[in-house]
C-alpha cells in the first residue's frame, strides 16, 4: 500500500508542478522555470511503475491469505 502512495504523490507532484508554472505564468512576476519534459516523463513511469508494483504486491498477499 505504501508504494502505491508514494507513487500517487510522485504523479500528484509531476502535474502539481506544471499547474504552478501555468499559473506563475499568468503573474507578473513569474520567476519559475519551465518545467523538464524528460524528467517529468522520467517521474510518471516511476510513480507508474511504484502503483502497479504495490498493487500487484497487495494481490499476492491476498491470495496467499
Amino acid at each position: 500500500m505504501t508504494r502505491f502512495i508514494i507513487g500517487l504523490f510522485l504523479l500528484f507532484g509531476m502535474v502539481g508542478n506544471y499547474d504552478f508554472y501555468d499559473e506563475c505564468l499568468a503573474a507578473a512576476d513569474c520567476v519559475a522555470q519551465e518545467p523538464s519534459m524528460t524528467t517529468s516523463v522520467l517521474l510518471a513511469i516511476i510513480g507508474l511503475a511504484m502503483m502497479f508494483w504495490g498493487v500487484v504486491d497487495m494481490n499476492a498477499r491476498e491470495n496467499n491469505s
